[in-house]
């Protein structure tokens, strides 16, 4: 069965009850989650921290540190009856001493490399996208956006790699706008 995703207007207020529901009390807010979903929240795009919340129908997508638990994955499967979208977004660079010639500027962003990092450190989004309807026209459009060279360079100045050409055909293929490249292929 599926379960439709909540009034836009309610959202707010239920994601806040959810998450003070849901959210252990062990578990401090990091930082840099934080200033990830906000990021995500500018996009137009309920977000979470929490894959409960997705999965109850609370919010669009979740901000995830490393891969979704099993647990996670088959919960919202049972739910929706298909799994959630997994792209793997950015991950947090290494602080760069601060250099005398602040000719940063024009400095080439840091494209992601997500062979060379650990799984815990890479951040994914997770998205509740049906192959059609109501809920898959409202999702599209702000991840569609978040390809953008405008979102890309808001990771930067928030310290984080951006995505590489091969992951942002991915998210494209993913998505459903782009055909994969290649015949079985998600590239």
């Amino acid at each position: 069965m599926k379960h439709p995703t909540l009034n836009r207007a309610v959202r707010p207020a239920m994601l806040i009850a959810l998450t003070a529901l849901l959210t252990p009390p062990a578990h401090a807010a990091d930082p840099t989650d934080n200033r990830l979903l906000a990021l995500l929240s500018n996009q137009n795009l309920a977000v979470s921290a929490d894959p409960q919340v997705v999965i109850l129908g609370g919010a669009d997508a979740a901000l995830s540190r490393g891969a979704w638990s099993e647990e996670a994955v088959a919960a919202f499967t049972s739910t929706y009856g298909y799994q959630p979208v997994a792209l793997p977004l950015t991950y947090k660079l290494p602080q760069q001493p601060a250099k005398k010639d602040q000719d940063d500027e024009h400095a080439k962003p840091v494209e992601a490399d997500f062979n060379h990092v650990p799984e815990n450190a890479i951040y994914y989004v997770y998205v509740n996208v049906p192959e059609s309807g109501d809920i898959r026209s409202v999702v599209v459009p702000p991840l569609e956006a978040m390809l953008t060279d405008d979102f890309q360079t808001q990771l930067t100045d928030e310290g984080f790699a951006v995505l590489p050409e091969d992951y942002l055909q991915l998210w494209r293929v993913q998505l459903g706008l782009a055909p994969a490249r290649f015949s079985g292929g998600y590239l």
